[in-house]
């Protein structure tokens, strides 16, 4: 995306323009199975613009609020507070909404999509079964949650705490915290890698 707004995808190394450009400045992108983007941005309101290389763009109103997206780009999940909406992108007239009592903040999905976390400002994180948008299960924290991060694998979740420079790991397997690091949080640290080791960055350092 460039300063212009105008998108360019690239496909086997080569440049191809979209058609249309997005009509603000994203704040989250997210890539599809079927070749489209999708770009949340944020004015007065939250706008979801599903953007097709050769077409005009579509754009769904959406309450405000943290999003997500499966790893396919076919669902959207925004933490409106009071509730968790799920956008599907294709069928923008197939909202729903699940209820929140304890103000959702944050929201992440699985990297197989089957389930959703959702981080409230008081309380545990709960857990969600994508299809049947039933509540499966809790995780007890020691405090809030400002935000989630999967690892690539659906085994651990990294758990950032509201005003702390520090890491809770989350055994996915158990649904249970197991540890806590001091780390700083960027774009793309802490993580987990492909042989299950923790990255974490620590000042200059990134530690093993």
């Amino acid at each position: 995306v460039d300063d212009s707004l105008r998108v360019v995808q690239y496909v086997r190394r080569n440049p191809q323009r979209f058609d249309a450009k997005l009509p603000a400045r994203p704040r989250e992108l997210y890539g599809t199975r079927n070749a489209n983007l999708l770009a949340v941005s944020s004015g007065q309101g939250s706008v979801l613009t599903v953007l097709r290389p050769d077409d005009q763009p579509g754009k769904i109103a959406l309450p405000a609020g943290d999003a997500a997206s499966t790893f396919w780009g076919d669902l959207v999940a925004i933490a409106a507070d009071s509730a968790v909406v799920l956008v599907e992108p294709e069928h923008p007239d197939r909202k729903r909404s699940i209820p929140v009592d304890g103000h959702a903040r944050a929201v992440i999905f699985s990297p197989s999509g089957h389930r959703f976390y959702v981080a409230q400002r008081e309380g545990p994180v709960l857990v969600y079964n994508r299809f049947t948008r039933e509540q499966m299960d809790e995780i007890d924290l020691p405090g809030a949650a400002a935000s989630l991060r999967a690892d690539p694998f659906g085994r651990w979740l990294m758990v950032h705490p509201q005003g702390s420079d520090s890491l809770w790991l989350v055994d996915l397997a158990k649904n249970k915290l197991v540890d806590r690091f001091h780390c700083d949080w960027a774009v793309d640290l802490p993580t987990v890698t492909n042989s299950q080791t923790l990255l974490l960055k620590q000042g200059d350092d990134v530690v093993a």
